[in-house]
Protein backbone atom coordinates (compact mmCIF):
# COMPACT_ATOMS: atom_id res chain seq x y z
CA UNK A 1 0.00 0.00 0.00
CA UNK A 2 0.92 3.44 -0.69
CA UNK A 3 2.04 5.86 2.48
CA UNK A 4 -0.47 8.23 0.62
CA UNK A 5 -3.13 6.09 0.64
CA UNK A 6 -2.72 4.47 4.14
CA UNK A 7 -2.73 7.95 5.74
CA UNK A 8 -5.79 9.12 3.94
CA UNK A 9 -7.61 5.94 5.32
CA UNK A 10 -6.03 6.02 8.94
CA UNK A 11 -8.66 7.48 10.39
CA UNK A 12 -9.77 8.47 14.28
CA UNK A 13 -12.20 5.00 14.48
CA UNK A 14 -14.38 6.20 17.27
CA UNK A 15 -16.39 2.37 17.14
CA UNK A 16 -14.43 -0.66 17.62
CA UNK A 17 -16.41 -4.39 17.06
CA UNK A 18 -16.06 -6.61 20.26
CA UNK A 19 -12.86 -8.96 19.20
CA UNK A 20 -10.01 -9.03 21.39
CA UNK A 21 -6.49 -7.61 19.27
CA UNK A 22 -3.91 -10.22 19.31
CA UNK A 23 -0.39 -9.61 21.58
CA UNK A 24 1.52 -10.19 18.21
CA UNK A 25 -0.27 -7.59 16.46
CA UNK A 26 -0.03 -5.53 19.46
CA UNK A 27 3.93 -6.38 19.22
CA UNK A 28 4.04 -5.38 15.57
CA UNK A 29 2.28 -1.79 15.77
CA UNK A 30 4.70 -1.02 19.06
CA UNK A 31 7.98 -1.90 16.46
CA UNK A 32 6.66 0.47 14.08
CA UNK A 33 6.60 2.95 16.86
CA UNK A 34 9.86 1.78 18.21
CA UNK A 35 11.29 3.66 15.26
CA UNK A 36 10.05 7.14 16.02
CA UNK A 37 12.57 9.49 15.56
CA UNK A 38 14.40 10.59 18.79
CA UNK A 39 16.38 13.43 19.81
CA UNK A 40 20.50 12.39 20.60
CA UNK A 41 18.85 8.59 20.53
CA UNK A 42 17.20 9.06 23.87
CA UNK A 43 15.20 5.92 24.17
CA UNK A 44 12.42 8.41 25.82
CA UNK A 45 9.39 6.47 25.15
CA UNK A 46 8.00 2.90 26.85
CA UNK A 47 4.52 1.58 26.40
CA UNK A 48 2.14 0.40 28.51
CA UNK A 49 -0.86 -1.92 26.99
CA UNK A 50 -4.08 -2.40 28.96
CA UNK A 51 -6.26 -5.08 27.41
CA UNK A 52 -8.20 -4.98 30.47
CA UNK A 53 -11.77 -4.16 30.68
CA UNK A 54 -11.60 -2.70 34.01
CA UNK A 55 -8.74 -0.77 33.69
CA UNK A 56 -9.98 0.57 30.46
CA UNK A 57 -13.13 2.06 32.32
CA UNK A 58 -10.72 3.58 34.89
CA UNK A 59 -8.57 5.16 32.05
CA UNK A 60 -12.05 6.10 29.89
CA UNK A 61 -13.07 7.82 33.30
CA UNK A 62 -10.38 10.12 32.88
CA UNK A 63 -10.98 11.03 29.19
CA UNK A 64 -13.73 14.20 29.59
CA UNK A 65 -16.43 13.44 26.89
CA UNK A 66 -15.01 10.12 25.93
CA UNK A 67 -16.37 7.26 27.55
CA UNK A 68 -17.37 5.36 24.22
CA UNK A 69 -13.25 5.10 24.52
CA UNK A 70 -13.70 1.87 26.62
CA UNK A 71 -15.29 -0.08 23.84
CA UNK A 72 -11.58 -0.83 22.34
CA UNK A 73 -10.32 -3.73 23.55
CA UNK A 74 -6.76 -2.52 23.46
CA UNK A 75 -5.29 0.87 24.64
CA UNK A 76 -1.82 1.62 24.23
CA UNK A 77 -0.50 4.73 26.64
CA UNK A 78 2.74 6.37 25.45
CA UNK A 79 4.74 7.19 28.45
CA UNK A 80 7.99 10.22 28.27
CA UNK A 81 10.97 9.26 30.77
CA UNK A 82 13.05 12.49 29.42
CA UNK A 83 15.72 11.92 31.86
CA UNK A 84 17.98 11.13 29.84
CA UNK A 85 17.72 13.59 27.05
CA UNK A 86 16.92 16.13 29.82
CA UNK A 87 20.71 15.79 30.91
CA UNK A 88 21.75 16.64 26.55
CA UNK A 89 19.12 19.51 26.38
CA UNK A 90 18.06 21.11 29.00
CA UNK A 91 14.54 22.58 29.17
CA UNK A 92 14.17 21.89 25.58
CA UNK A 93 14.24 17.91 26.32
CA UNK A 94 10.19 18.34 27.09
CA UNK A 95 9.75 18.96 23.86
CA UNK A 96 11.98 17.26 21.62
CA UNK A 97 10.85 14.09 23.81
CA UNK A 98 6.78 14.93 23.30
CA UNK A 99 7.73 15.30 19.56
CA UNK A 100 9.09 12.04 19.50
CA UNK A 101 5.83 11.08 21.31
CA UNK A 102 3.16 12.08 18.85
CA UNK A 103 5.70 10.45 15.82
CA UNK A 104 4.88 6.82 17.73
CA UNK A 105 1.47 8.35 17.72
CA UNK A 106 1.04 8.17 14.44
CA UNK A 107 3.26 5.40 13.49
CA UNK A 108 1.20 3.04 15.44
CA UNK A 109 -2.19 4.66 13.29
CA UNK A 110 -0.50 4.19 10.14
CA UNK A 111 1.06 0.38 11.16
CA UNK A 112 -2.90 -0.53 12.92
CA UNK A 113 -4.07 0.24 9.43
CA UNK A 114 -1.77 -1.64 7.39
CA UNK A 115 -2.44 -4.69 10.04
CA UNK A 116 -6.06 -4.45 9.24
CA UNK A 117 -6.73 -2.46 12.41
CA UNK A 118 -8.36 0.87 13.23
CA UNK A 119 -6.95 3.15 16.10
CA UNK A 120 -7.81 6.55 17.81
CA UNK A 121 -5.45 8.90 19.23
CA UNK A 122 -6.85 10.14 22.52
CA UNK A 123 -5.16 13.38 23.41
CA UNK A 124 -7.65 14.92 25.68
CA UNK A 125 -6.95 13.03 29.78
CA UNK A 126 -6.42 13.84 32.89
CA UNK A 127 -2.32 12.88 32.69
CA UNK A 128 -1.40 12.48 35.96
CA UNK A 129 -4.50 10.33 37.20
CA UNK A 130 -3.48 8.40 34.19
CA UNK A 131 -0.30 7.67 35.53
CA UNK A 132 -1.81 6.65 39.09
CA UNK A 133 -3.99 4.07 37.30
CA UNK A 134 -0.64 2.59 35.16
CA UNK A 135 1.61 2.98 38.48
CA UNK A 136 3.95 4.91 36.56
CA UNK A 137 7.45 5.95 38.63
CA UNK A 138 7.33 9.94 39.52
CA UNK A 139 9.52 10.93 37.17
CA UNK A 140 7.46 9.67 34.36
CA UNK A 141 4.48 11.16 32.11
CA UNK A 142 2.08 9.55 30.24
CA UNK A 143 1.68 11.80 26.32
CA UNK A 144 -0.77 9.92 24.27
CA UNK A 145 -3.42 7.21 24.88
CA UNK A 146 -4.05 5.46 21.53
CA UNK A 147 -6.65 2.87 21.08
CA UNK A 148 -6.32 -0.23 19.11
CA UNK A 149 -9.40 -2.76 17.74
CA UNK A 150 -11.19 -3.60 14.39
CA UNK A 151 -13.12 -0.82 13.47
CA UNK A 152 -17.09 -1.59 13.49
CA UNK A 153 -17.70 -0.18 9.71
CA UNK A 154 -15.06 0.98 7.12
CA UNK A 155 -13.62 4.47 8.24
CA UNK A 156 -13.56 7.59 6.03
CA UNK A 157 -11.70 10.71 6.47
CA UNK A 158 -12.60 13.76 5.45
CA UNK A 159 -10.33 15.72 2.93
CA UNK A 160 -7.51 17.19 4.89
CA UNK A 161 -7.32 21.06 4.03
CA UNK A 162 -5.51 22.14 1.17
CA UNK A 163 -1.86 22.23 1.06
CA UNK A 164 -1.79 25.21 -0.77
CA UNK A 165 -3.96 27.02 1.85
CA UNK A 166 -0.60 26.49 4.31
CA UNK A 167 2.43 26.30 2.89
CA UNK A 168 4.79 29.15 2.26
CA UNK A 169 8.33 29.81 1.27
CA UNK A 170 10.97 31.52 2.71
CA UNK A 171 9.00 33.26 5.08
CA UNK A 172 5.81 33.19 6.44
CA UNK A 173 3.18 34.45 4.17
CA UNK A 174 4.61 34.36 1.16
CA UNK A 175 2.76 32.01 -1.81
CA UNK A 176 5.85 32.76 -3.76
CA UNK A 177 7.82 30.16 -4.76
CA UNK A 178 11.23 30.56 -6.63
Amino acid sequence: MKLMECCAAAVQCKSFRDKDVPLPRVYDILKTAAYAPEAAHADNLEFVVIRKKEARERIAEQCPRQSWIVQAPCMVIIVNDEAKAKTLYGDRASIYCTQTAGAAAYSIALQAYELGLAACWIRAFNDKAVARIVQLPDKKTVEAIMLLGYPKEKQQRDNPISVDKITFFEKYGSKEAD
